[in-house]
C-alpha cells in the first residue's frame, strides 16, 4: 500500500523545476505556495517510463501540482479528496520529491496508518505513493526549501487492499500460474 520508485532523473527533475513558473499563488488553507502549471504531456510520459502505472494499477491520472514549502510553511493533517472536480476517482496519492533531503531541515511527509505514522522524505527525482484516504501531513520547514509535484490516480482496483494484493502476486516467481491464482475478499 506505500511504494517508493524512482520516476525521474536528474536531468528529468531540472526539466520539471524550470517549468515552474516563479510566481505561486499562496494558499492560506494549507500554508503552502501552489503552482498547476506543469507540461502534463511530457511528465505523464516520464511517469508511464516508471513503475509508477504498475504500482497504482492506474486508469486515469488528475493534473499536476507543484508545491514549495520555505521555512515556517507545512499542510496540517488533513484527508486528500476522493473525487476531482471532473468525477475522476482518486484512488491513489503520489508524492515526487524535487529536491534533496539536505536541501531542507524538516518538511517530512507523514502518513497515519491507525496508530502507526510514517515520515517519508526522498531524494530528488524519487515518490512516494500511498491510498488517497490516509491521514496525512507535511510538517514545518525549519530551514531551506522542499519542492514536490502532487497527483492522483483513479485505478482499476478500487480497494487499497486488493490493490495491493494484485500487485503482490505480481511479484512472484514465473513458476506460480497467477491464471488460476484467485483473490478472495473477506468481511
Amino acid at each position: 500500500m506505500l511504494y517508493r520508485t524512482q520516476i525521474l532523473d536528474d536531468s528529468g527533475v531540472s526539466r520539471v523545476l524550470g517549468q515552474v513558473d516563479p510566481i505561486l499563488v499562496t494558499n492560506p488553507l494549507k500554508n503552502v505556495n501552489e503552482h498547476k502549471g506543469i507540461d502534463p504531456e511530457w511528465l505523464d510520459e516520464q511517469i508511464a517510463n516508471s513503475l509508477q502505472p504498475e504500482l497504482t494499477l492506474s486508469s486515469g491520472r488528475s493534473g499536476f501540482t507543484y508545491k514549495k514549502y520555505t521555512a515556517g510553511q507545512d499542510y496540517d493533517w488533513h484527508q486528500d479528496e476522493i473525487t476531482s472536480i471532473d468525477g475522476l476517482r482518486l484512488d491513489v496519492s503520489t508524492t515526487l520529491f524535487l529536491n534533496d533531503p539536505t536541501d531542507y531541515e524538516g518538511g517530512e511527509l507523514e502518513l497515519r496508518f491507525g496508530d502507526f505514522g510514517v515520515s517519508i522524505k526522498l531524494p530528488a527525482g524519487y515518490a512516494v505513493i500511498y491510498p488517497t484516504g490516509i491521514i496525512h501531513r507535511v510538517k514545518p520547514i525549519i530551514s531551506g526549501v522542499r519542492k514536490v509535484v502532487h497527483w492522483w490516480d483513479e485505478s482499476n482496483v478500487q480497494n487499497p487492499f486488493t490493490r495491493d494484493a494484485i500487485v503482490q502476486l505480481s511479484k512472484l516467481p514465473e513458476r506460480v500460474d497467477l491464471h488460476t491464482a484467485t483473490l478472495e475478499r473477506f468481511c
